[in-house]
């Protein structure tokens, strides 16, 4: 476990070399940060946001959740691409929590970047962001198919400094070795 910082007024600024952008949109309920989500990328395959596709405030920003939650569709297409490039042994997740496992030797595995599109602003996430160790030898995607919403969990918010503007009504991102902050 680490301890991070939450900062508040100007400290919260995120800027810089490597901030990208997107804007907040206003949905219901309004109690949760609303971004555009326009597709995943994973290497340079591109999956399409296809059944929301177009639809402002498609998936709630979170912090309190973990994973990441998809619409059945746009989760298979992804698990679709990942399982294409990861030429690793599929394996059943010990706590029949994920759909998506694989056997690892080492914990240095390069699985292959994934990229969120959302409305402006590209956002790399690295294996820290996408897979989670289960047990010993044992990784699993960190994104599942949700049926009670879509929601960019904390898990792929790892290592970035995550800015919420409310006056400009944006989110920003920037890249961050946490553990050096």
């Amino acid at each position: 476990n680490k301890t991070n910082k939450l900062n508040f007024g100007e400290a919260a600024v995120v800027s810089g070399d490597g901030v990208v952008s997107t804007p907040l949109v206003k949905n219901d309920p309004p109690i949760f940060y609303y971004l555009t989500l326009e597709a995943f990328s994973v290497g340079k395959k591109r999956v399409e946001w296809t059944s929301e596709a177009g639809i402002e405030g498609n998936i709630i920003i979170d912090s309190g959740t973990t994973l990441t939650l998809l619409p059945y569709e746009i989760y298979t297409n992804l698990e679709s691409a990942v399982v294409e490039q990861v030429k690793l042994d599929r394996v059943d997740d010990p706590n029949q929590i994920f759909s998506l496992c694989y056997s690892i030797t080492s914990d240095d595995y390069d699985f292959p970047l994934i990229t969120a599109h959302f409305k402006g602003a590209d956002v790399q996430l690295h294996s820290i962001n996408t897979f989670v160790k289960v047990a010993d030898g044992i990784v699993c995607f960190a994104f599942q198919a949700s049926k009670i919403g879509t929601i960019f969990g904390n898990l792929a918010q790892q290592n970035f400094l995550v800015g919420y503007d409310l006056q400009q009504n944006i989110v920003s991102f920037k890249a961050t070795d946490c553990s050096k902050l």
